[in-house]
Formats: structure tokens, C-alpha cells, sequence
């Protein structure tokens, strides 16, 4: 699973079951490999009764035949076809350390009877399938199919390409019957004991309701057969190029059935707002396993969030192909990572829950009281208004500045800042003549320190306009910064107000002449309330916000919103 700006690392996922619908059938699990790890203590952590201790009921590894991601996608002409001994090492390895669970990546890494035209050079023939499968088994895994259905424009970020020429084909007949026809194959192959996985993440060719119409056809027809449906939940992915993706698994939460396991992906430290997601799917009574990543540290805090909320599955994987030059690396995440995913651990209270990891929200503040009025043109008008109570997850566009005054771009040359992205260039005022903070927008056209004022305008058709887009404004050019000014309307003075923002990269802000937050400690891509300014005032009438973005590679804006007192978003026209 991988795209959409994000490379995966090696990633690491696990799972706990709970209910009468959670987890799996007694004969998948090995019951040897369950006790023997159940108990297991690891380095330096002191004896407790095995009561007050847990573990998740399914600790499953991903394992890929091959797959697709804009790295691997780059690769495909020289991909080397799976390498079985290599392959069965890491089977036993994951027996030895306590997994009971191995999910097949196949795509179109395996040659299929029944459809010989989808046999590349590096697919194997189903035997070899046959023969990974049997070691799983001998070392006490459940096994677990898994093709990706989700869709895409783009080919190098599309993960079903391994279905081509049908992947282009509209969710119709002929496309469900061919899909189906591998499915059956894979079942008569390897005859799966419970689940089958679908992928489906980082779909960005449906609508949400066409979306969540596929997953309910994949959800019946392996109904029909006795498999239980398994996909990649894409929520916790709040930045600007996932809300497509994040509103498509929000109406698959809601539309397709429930009994589908939602496995939500995410590589990056745990967030608050990502562990109240979490909580909020179990509240609607999905079954849920988390892919945490591979750092120890963060696979920690995601496992205690399991085990806190009644998560039934932690799964891990390793995204590379599975070679002799990558044996090493397979394994050595195995013996090192593994561990984690699988001993049994004291669950922690609510702290997890309740707290952020590092890296997370990054919270600033501010003492700050009304200004005196503004004296300048009005030429970016937004006004606030009534706040929004019981605000949904991803939040609505109207909630954002939208209507902005930008100027740039302005290229910088990166050996002339220290840092290791060049950083430094957030504080050089020298682009406008060190006005920054007192920047004055003016009409469209107007020009300014070599540059000319543009308004943005979000494009038509856009379904996300919060997202102020420098790259498509300006053609994406690398080693280069804008400013951006908005005047926004109160109808009195507000206190206690919170400004939360995202920006790709670096980004520093000022409100009415006052610098009330920096940010520059990498590059990243935007992403919906990682920065939270707190202690804002706001005056009656017209406030100016004066926004610097700079661009290091690639993807290039921000977004922000106004808060009140009560942490409501303010709708903002």
C-alpha cells in the first residue's frame, strides 16, 4: 500500500480480535505458537502474571509476490520473479517469533490458468504459491489471499494495474466476472481458511458512492464463497492529496457491510486525532487491525491503542520484493521489529488514547489581545461566521480561508541556507525588502519585488478548494517560496481563538503584523490541522493574515482555518 506522496518504509501491522465476530477460526491460529509467545518476556521487562497481560489474537505479516507503488512501479521491467527459498526462510522465522498469520501480496506475481494474458516475466507458477502456503501452515500461519481492487488515473499509483487490460473496464459485469474468476482460482489453489484481502486503498478513480458499491460486490461474492472480507482503511491520511481517498473509506465504513475488517494503515507516529478515529470505527462496531510501521517506539503506542480499544489484529510487512539481495533485511525486521507485534504486554489505561506520540500535532502559543483597526485595502475578502458544532472528521471546505492575494514565486538558490532541506530560508526577509510582516496585498496584477500579485482561485471542478494549491498555480517549481495575504471579518473581537494550519513545505504566518508561528523542520506534505496556533485574538471588522510558503521539491501550498474559544471551526466565507 503505497502512493498518494507516501512511500511506504518497512512497515509493520498487527491485530487483536474481540466479539463474537473478531478474529480468527481456533483452527487458523496455531495454538502452539499462540501459548508459546503469549507469555513471552521481553528483554528487561519484569514477570507479571499472565492475566494482567494481553496480546492480540491475530499477528499477521504481509508478504508480496509483487506489487505495486509508485517506487516498485518504476522497477516492474526489471523486477526479478519471487524467490521461494527466500520466501519460506522468512515463513519460519515469522513462525519462530510468534506470528500466526502470513497475507499473500499475488497480483500478478502468481501465472493464472485462467487467464494466461495477466503472466508477466517475473510471475511464477501457482505451485510455487502452493509450496509458500504448506511451509505457512507446517509453522502455524493462517494464510490469507490478497489481491488490490482500488483504482486510479495514474498508473504508477494505481495498485490494481496488475489487472490490466481490465482494470480500465467500468465496475460492470464483465469486470466483477474476470475478478472473480482469479479469486476462484486463488481458492482452489491454496483454499484459504477464512479471509480473503481486497486492498482497496488509495482509490482515487471512484466516487465514494461507487466506492463503496465495489467493496459491497467484493464483500458478496467472497460472502458467497465463506470468506470474510479484509481491506486497507485509509483515514488516518488527512492530507490534502487523501481526502478523496479518507471520504471513499468513510462511506465504505458506513454503506458497505459490517462485518468487513478494516485494517487502518498508518506509518507515522500515533496522533490523537488518529487514535479517536480509531476508537470511533470500534464504536460503530467494525472489527479493526492496525498497520503501525516499523519504528519500535510508534509500533508501541499503536499496539497499546489495540489493546486499549479491542483492536483485533496487528499486521507488519516489509515493502520490497522478496529476493536473495533482500533476505537479510526480510529477516532482520523479523527477529527485531517482530517481537513487538507479537509478546504479550500490560494494556496501559487510557494514556495512549488520551496523549500524542512525538512528531504529532505541533502546538504553539500565543499572548495575544485585538489589534488596532486595519488600515489598508480590502482586496482578499473572507468573513467569519457561525462556529460548526459536532464537526465531522475530515472537515468541510467552508471552514478554510479560501480567498487569497499571492505573490510569488520566488526562487532561492538552497546552498546559500544552512539546514539540512536549507531551512533557514523561512527567516531571510530579504524577498520583500524585510516587510513581511507588514506586507501590504494589492489588486490582481499589481507589481511587488520583481513578482506580480495573483488572486487564487481554487480550479473549477475542484472537490477539496481548502487546499491552497502553489504548485498548480505556479507550475511547480522547485527552490521557491510565495506570500499570500487574506483579510478576514469579524463581527466583534474573539479571544482564546486557535488558528490551525498544513502546509507543504515550510510555512511562517503573521496576524495583523504579529508572527505567530514558524515552521520548518522538514519538508512534508499538507496535511489538515498539523500545525495548532493557540491564544489567538482577533479584532472587530478586518484582520490581515500574511502566510509564507516555501516550496523545497515537488508539492507546494497550505490550508488554514479559525477556531473560537471552544475549539469549533468557524465557518469562513
Amino acid at each position: 500500500m503505497v502512493g498518494r506522496g507516501l512511500v511506504h518504509p518497512a512497515a509493520v501491522l498487527l491485530s487483536v480480535p474481540e466479539g463474537p465476530r473478531a478474529g480468527l477460526a481456533q483452527h487458523e491460529l496455531s495454538g502452539d505458537a499462540s501459548a508459546a509467545h503469549a507469555g513471552q518476556k521481553a528483554e528487561g521487562q519484569e514477570e507479571m502474571p499472565m492475566s494482567d497481560r494481553k496480546t492480540v489474537a491475530v499477528r499477521a505479516y504481509l508478504i508480496h509476490i509483487t506489487h505495486y507503488d509508485p517506487v516498485w512501479f518504476a522497477r516492474k521491467e526489471r523486477e526479478k520473479p519471487f524467490r521461494l527459498d527466500v520466501g519460506m526462510g522468512m515463513v519460519r522465522a515469522l513462525g519462530r517469533a510468534g506470528f500466526n498469520m502470513l497475507i499473500i501480496d499475488l497480483g500478478d506475481g502468481v501465472a493464472y490458468g485462467t487467464a494466461p494474458e495477466l503472466e508477466r516475466h517475473y510471475s511464477v507458477p501457482m505451485s510455487v504459491l502452493q509450496q509458500l502456503v504448506a511451509c505457512a501452515r507446517k509453522a502455524g500461519l493462517a494464510v490469507v489471499p490478497k489481491l488490490n481492487f482500488s483504482k486510479s488515473k495514474e498508473p504508477s499509483h494505481d495498485h490494481n494495474y496488475w489487472f490490466r487490460p481490465y482494470n480500465e473496464l467500468p465496475d460492470d459485469d464483465a469486470y466483477w466476472t474476470k475478478a472473480f474468476q482469479l479469486i476462484d482460482e486463488i481458492i482452489e489453489g491454496i483454499k484459504p481458511g477464512r479471509h480473503f484481502f481486497v486492498g482497496m486503498d488509495e482509490d482515487f478513480l471512484r466516487t465514494p458512492a461507487e466506492y463503496a458499491s465495489a467493496v459491497t460486490a467484493l464483500h458478496g461474492g467472497l460472502s458467497k464463497r465463506g470468506l470474510r472480507t479484509v481491506m486497507w482503511n485509509d483515514t488516518p491520511h488527512l492530507s490534502a492529496g487523501m481526502f478523496g481517498c479518507v471520504e471513499k473509506a468513510l462511506a465504505a465504513e458506513d454503506e458497505a457491510p459490517s462485518d468487513i475488517v478494516h485494517v487502518v494503515w498508518d506509518y507515522t507516529p500515533l496522533k490523537a486525532r488518529t487514535a479517536q478515529r480509531v476508537q470511533d470505527m470500534r464504536s460503530k462496531g467494525l472489527e479493526v487491525w492496525i498497520a503501525p510501521g516499523r519504528r519500535p517506539d510508534d509500533v508501541e503506542r499503536w499496539k497499546q491503542l489495540a489493546l486499549q480499544t479491542g483492536c483485533t489484529g496487528l499486521v507488519m510487512t516489509t515493502w520490497g520484493p522478496v529476493t536473495e539481495r533482500n533476505r537479510r533485511m526480510f529477516l532482520d525486521a523479523i527477529e527485531q521489529i517482530g517481537p513487538i507485534y507479537t509478546r504479550a504486554d500490560a494494556v496501559e489505561g487510557e494514556r495512549v488514547v488520551g496523549t500524542p506520540g512525538p512528531r504529532a500535532l505541533h502546538v504553539s502559543k500565543v499572548e495575544m489581545s485585538p489589534a488596532a483597526t486595519m488600515d489598508e485595502p480590502v482586496v482578499a475578502p473572507n468573513t467569519l461566521g457561525e462556529p460548526v458544532e459536532d464537526a465531522p472528521y475530515l472537515l468541510p471546505p467552508n471552514v478554510y480561508v479560501c480567498n487569497w492575494m499571492v505573490l510569488g514565486p520566488m526562487p532561492y538558490v538552497p546552498q546559500d541556507y544552512a539546514g539540512r532541506e536549507s531551512q533557514e530560508v523561512i527567516d531571510d526577509d530579504g524577498f520583500v525588502g524585510g516587510v513581511e510582516a507588514g506586507l501590504v496585498a494589492a489588486d490582481p496584477g499589481a507589481e511587488a519585488f520583481g513578482v506580480t500579485w495573483q488572486r487564487y482561485v481554487p480550479p473549477a471542478g475542484t472537490r477539496f478548494p481548502q487546499m491552497i494549491d502553489l504548485a498548480g498555480m505556479y507550475g511547480g517549481p522547485d527552490y521557491a517560496l510565495a506570500y499570500a495575504a487574506a483579510h478576514v471579518y469579524s463581527e466583534e473581537d474573539l479571544t482564546g481563538c486557535s488558528v490551525y494550519l498544513g502546509s507543504d513545505d515550510y510555512v511562517k504566518v503573521w496576524l495583523n503584523g504579529h508572527l505567530i508561528h514558524t515552521w520548518a523542520e522538514r519538508s512534508r506534505a499538507i496535511g489538515q490541522d498539523d500545525d495548532k496556533v493557540e491564544g489567538i485574538a482577533l479584532r472587530r471588522g478586518w484582520n490581515k493574515l500574511v502566510v509564507k510558503c516555501v516550496n523545497v521539491k515537488a508539492t507546494w501550498g497550505f490550508i488554514l482555518r479559525i477556531a473560537d474559544e471552544g475549539d469549533r471551526p468557524l465557518v469562513t466565507k
